[in-house]
């Protein structure tokens, strides 16, 4: 049996959501990876234990920060269809463009009832990993709160489907998760 455990961490600055470090390490069989990304916003640079320092725009971001920074500062109720919300990203010492579409807003069901929510689809391909549209879906409540309730990933090897299971402490204006 193989067994895969990779785990990607990032640790974000609370007041402006950019990351300050993340951690990508890397176990699938007999392959192992393990760096680190200091990222200094002030001085627009990144740099890692692999391969040392890297020039790096304004606001970049690691491909897990970008996810947590788009949901806090970009999604919003607002959005217009097939709206395109730019980010560019540090991953495996080159700067991606990570932009992510707005497609709609939609009421699906849950285990919790049904819940209004954005849904978003990456725009642009990160190493191959998504070329059409619609391989890879987010469902983030459309609420203050914009919490991620789904995601469906289509793979080359099958389907990754993940959904909310249980939340605590999150609340909207009337108390409740909607």
């Amino acid at each position: 049996m193989v067994t895969i455990r990779d785990v990607y961490e990032s640790f974000v600055e609370i007041h402006s959501g950019l990351p300050v470090k993340a951690i990508r390490n890397i176990r699938e069989h007999n392959y192992t990876f393990y760096d680190e990304y200091w990222f200094f916003q002030d001085s627009n640079y990144v740099q890692t234990i692999t391969s040392g320092r890297h020039d790096v725009p304004d606001g970049i971001l690691d491909v897990l920060s970008a996810f947590y920074f788009a949901r806090r500062h970009l999604f919003s109720n607002d959005l217009k269809k097939n709206q395109i919300i730019p980010m560019k990203a540090f991953f495996d010492d080159k700067i991606y463009d990570l932009d992510v579409k707005f497609k709609n807003t939609e009421t699906i069901k849950t285990k919790f009832g049904k819940i209004k929510c954005h849904r978003f689809v990456p725009a642009t391909s990160l190493k191959g990993t998504f070329t059409k549209e619609d391989q890879m879906q987010i469902w983030v409540t459309a609420d203050e709160n914009y919490i991620p309730v789904k995601i469906r990933v289509k793979l080359p090897i099958g389907k990754l489907k993940c959904d909310l299971i249980d939340y605590q402490n999150i609340k909207n204006k009337t108390g409740e998760l909607k």
